[in-house]
């Protein structure tokens, strides 16, 4: 039969150390009250950036209606009516708009910044003040509005973004509840900072391999929709640029488990006790550490075990007490099986929790936090530096657990996410 951990997300951490019973605690018998109908969904591969149609253009974020008929030569309202939008203004990430022209090569667009003006402009691309006034058909040398987008002629642009921006990437362009997103942006300058937010939630970026990673993740219960994503970039200049975007959230699919657990664990399932430990775990898994520390694909934890229930199953216990999902992988582990670090990190946490038991929490950098549930002894203190494969601690069935066997989490950004699929490929 299939274990099944009684975990819930963003639960908190108690402040009490873990007791060390050793990993060679007895089995404890197990017959699981739990129907399972639970669901693997594979990551899908990015679609292509071009459609391979001049006529058809794939938008990005931080592209608009207005930028596309900048770069067409068409005024927006052509634009807008010929692809039957009744609100121009509100393109989504990875939608197709058709264009009467294709977008050009040789037009790189600016906007406008306080104080700039058409000389300095002129000067910083190369190209006449003239010509600048002509492309853009200003009717005097002195009349920039600060936001007002400009094209610059130039003989070789590859981008519709304004300066400094080069590229903006989000992968998967359609994400999905309990997906990592990889926002990755390239720039045609050394950058002094750049921020940004999606669907609310603040973005980090590091410099790597020449271009600007963040990451961050999208819960298993966010709600499918559009949200907005915003890029604030300062150039070395101090010239300031944002960009903004709107990303399609799809749902996950997911599967149902329905639960029933012993009377003496039914005082977990208040939602009092679960949202009074998620807002400390919450406090632990946001934090931001820019050195990134693993390297490769994730590990399991557990060394030949089987998965017994996936990240996102939506979960009803004990006749509908407690409505809730599956925020992790549960992995087969009898009491005192060996637990090992998944990738290189430090150790932010370990503690007893009230639903998780005792448990670890691991900081791999960027946003990056794994953790590890319901465990019988511990053998890394907070502080310790942990490589890849290295031993933890020892599985077991304190907190709220029917039978013996391990929790395991990915949280990234401050959101817990599906785990399995960075067991398979390198996350970015």
């Amino acid at each position: 039969m299939l274990l099944a951990a009684l975990c819930i997300p963003f639960l908190g951490i108690s402040g009490v150390h873990a007791q060390d019973p050793g990993p060679t605690a007895t089995l404890d018998p197990y017959q699981p009250k739990v129907e399972v109908v639970a669901t693997s969904i594979p990551t899908p591969s990015p679609p292509p950036r071009y459609s391979g149609d001049p006529l058809v253009h794939i938008v990005a974020v931080g592209e608009s209606l207005m930028s596309l008929a900048a770069q067409s030569g068409f005024l927006v309202t052509d634009l807008a009516q010929r692809n039957d939008l009744t609100q121009p203004y509100l393109l989504v990430a990875g939608q197709k708009v058709s264009l009467p022209a294709p977008v050009s090569e040789h037009i790189r667009l600016h906007r406008v910044a306080a104080g700039e003006t058409i000389t300095a402009l002129a000067a910083q691309y190369g190209i006449s003040p003239y010509l600048l006034r002509q492309t853009n058909k200003l009717a005097c040398s002195d009349c920039l509005i600060v936001g007002q987008l400009l094209r610059i002629p130039q003989s070789s642009v590859t981008t519709n973004l304004p300066e400094p921006f080069n590229s903006i990437d989000v992968w998967p362009p359609v994400p999905r509840q309990g997906d990592v997103v990889v926002i990755r942006v390239t720039s045609s300058a050394h950058l002094e900072a750049i921020a940004g937010a999606f669907a609310g939630r603040t973005l980090h970026f590091v410099l790597q391999e020449g271009s600007y990673t963040a990451l961050t993740g999208v819960g298993a219960l966010q709600d499918p929709g559009i949200y907005p994503m915003t890029l604030r970039a300062i150039a070395a200049t101090g010239a300031t640029s944002e960009v903004s975007g709107r990303i399609q959230i799809q749902a996950g699919g997911f599967g149902y488990e329905n639960l029933t657990i012993n009377q003496r664990l039914v005082p977990l399932l208040d939602p009092q006790v679960n949202a009074d430990e998620g807002e400390q775990l919450q406090t632990i898994e946001s934090q931001w550490t820019p050195t990134q520390y693993w390297d490769g694909t994730f590990k399991l934890p557990v060394q030949g075990s089987r998965i017994a229930s996936y990240y996102g199953a939506r979960r009803s216990f004990n006749g509908g007490i407690l409505h809730t999902y599956h925020s992790g992988t549960d992995l087969v582990a009898p009491v005192g099986t060996s637990v090992y670090a998944v990738a290189a990190g430090r150790v932010a946490a370990v503690q007893d929790f009230k639903v998780r038991g005792t448990a670890i929490i691991i900081d791999h950098g960027r946003g990056v936090f794994t953790m590890y549930c319901h465990l019988s002894s511990t053998r890394v203190k907070v502080g310790d530096a942990v490589d890849a494969g290295q031993l933890i601690a020892y599985s077991g069935n304190t907190g709220r657990s029917e039978g013996p066997h391990l929790h395991w989490e990915l949280a990234v950004g401050g959101v817990t996410v599906d785990g399995l699929p960075w067991t398979q490929q390198t996350l970015p």
